[in-house]
């Protein structure tokens, strides 16, 4: 089974990218994931405080990805789709994804 990874940040622009994406992964009965990134600057690694900020923030953007989730379902409801929210850097995060894939 083929797959698509998304990259969506949950704004509106992104939003209609991940539809267009499920219209591709549905039509050709491939797997989508979506894939939000919280980036980590080394200021806020640095400092210590980064990590209620970061857990806050993964909290909220994998709610974002469950409703996400729930809307593309609705118009493609046999499209199986997952998610995947991560802390780190955008490049390494990345090469790590596609590997499996």
């Amino acid at each position: 089974m083929q797959t698509i990874l998304v990259a969506t940040n949950f704004s509106k622009s992104s939003i209609n990218a991940c539809n267009y994406a499920a219209m591709l992964a549905n039509a050709y009965k491939c797997r989508l994931v979506l894939f939000n990134l919280i980036e980590v600057s080394w200021v806020h690694a640095n400092s210590g405080l980064y990590l209620v900020e970061i857990a806050e923030n993964r909290i909220k953007n994998e709610h974002k990805a469950k409703v996400q989730i729930a809307d593309l379902k609705a118009k493609f409801p046999k499209l199986e789709i997952g998610t995947f929210v991560k802390e780190g850097s955008f490049k390494k995060e990345l090469k790590n994804k596609e590997k499996p894939h």
